[in-house]
């Protein structure tokens, strides 16, 4: 009876994992996303300052999906010492899978690309007057047959507003057919002094160079704008990225 007790919580307990294990992937797998997209956005910075005509490389993620599998197999054994003093052993060993799969579009199409391209610029300081004139308006089929607006018309890349915020127009309202981009935000090797928003922050040596942000206000407003920058792109192919271990989940043993 002991015996059977014992398995019994045992199988529970395993049982129990999995739904714990799945709790914390999908938790940890939502925290990701942000990351995801900062370092890629940061590894391009980099690029722009050893390029500043680079074409983006930038991918969507349009799904992500965590799959847990857990199993368990008790055994027995009786091995004799002696004839009169058996050692009975007990044990419960078992295997957790873990996969965490993300979807990857990669960002293809030329106007998403241009207007990437506009904002990095822009927010690596190599920006010039009169580029705005490249920015190409997010489009949709109107009700006509034809193309109409879906978003900014219109790009400003300016330091004193930050990344995303319409400007202001000329009779002092917000004009939300125009986008702006916070100019000259990141810098390398040292920290730039250009921002109330909070102290400058390192992000980190993405190949032979350090990155340094304005603040973290900055870096996250830069980082929605540029998620609204790509309303082309979609669908993309699976990338998967998979952990896999086992291990004894329970055992003892009785004399």
């Amino acid at each position: 009876m002991r015996r059977a007790s014992s398995l019994a919580v045992a199988c529970l307990l395993a049982s129990g994992c999995t739904h714990t294990q799945l709790n914390f992937s999908t938790e940890n797998l939502a925290i990701t996303v942000a990351q995801v997209e900062q370092d890629q956005i940061v590894e391009n910075v980099s690029r722009y300052f050893d390029d500043p005509y680079a074409v983006p490389a930038q991918v969507e993620l349009s799904s992500g999906q965590v799959a847990i599998n857990n199993s368990a197999t008790p055994s027995l054994s009786l091995p004799f010492t002696s004839p009169t003093t058996p050692t009975r052993v007990f044990g419960l060993a078992g295997t957790i899978q873990l996969a965490e799969n993300w979807g990857l579009a990669p960002v293809t199409d030329s106007a998403d690309l241009t207007r990437l391209r506009l904002f990095y610029r822009c927010a690596t300081g190599s920006f010039r007057m009169g580029e705005e004139k490249q920015y190409p308006a997010p489009m949709k089929p109107s009700s006509g047959g034809g193309q109409e607006a879906a978003g900014p018309k219109t790009m400003t890349c300016d330091p004193k507003l930050p990344s995303g915020a319409p400007p202001i127009g000329t009779d002092g309202s917000i004009d939300p057919t125009k986008v702006n981009i916070k100019a000259g935000i990141f810098s390398q090797d040292k920290a730039p002094p250009c921002s109330a928003d909070g102290p400058s922050v390192n992000l980190g040596t993405y190949g032979i160079r350090t990155i340094w942000v304005c603040s973290r206000k900055d870096l996250d407003d830069f980082l929605i704008a540029i998620l609204n920058a790509t309303p082309n792109t979609t669908g993309g192919g699976q990338k998967p990225a998979k952990a896999q271990f086992s291990a004894p989940l329970f055992s003892f043993s009785t004399n």
